[in-house]
């Protein structure tokens, strides 16, 4: 059920290029990483304030790749904005 789902996601992955004439977001982005994700790392993930006009968050979790998996509690309380709750 979910493989057709993780194969587009490739697909974007491997594809997508951002064109240097796009024009900004107009959304807040909070990014999430890994202290020790070999894909994206802390200081990747704080570069995307250059392609939004909107707020920008960055929230770096320890573990790797798949720091979501023991950090998933907090990650939802994020997404649902409410960190503290």
């Amino acid at each position: 059920m979910f493989l057709p789902v993780i194969r587009n996601d490739f697909r974007l992955i491997d594809a997508y290029r951002r064109r240097e004439d796009a024009p900004p977001l107009r959304a807040d982005v909070m990014a999430l990483t890994g202290d020790r994700d070999p894909r994206v790392t802390p200081l990747g993930a704080r570069a995307w304030p250059a392609v939004t006009t909107g707020a920008f968050t960055s929230h770096v979790f320890e573990g790797d790749h798949f720091y979501l998996v023991p950090h998933a509690e907090r990650v939802v309380r994020l997404a649902v904005g409410r960190p503290d709750a």
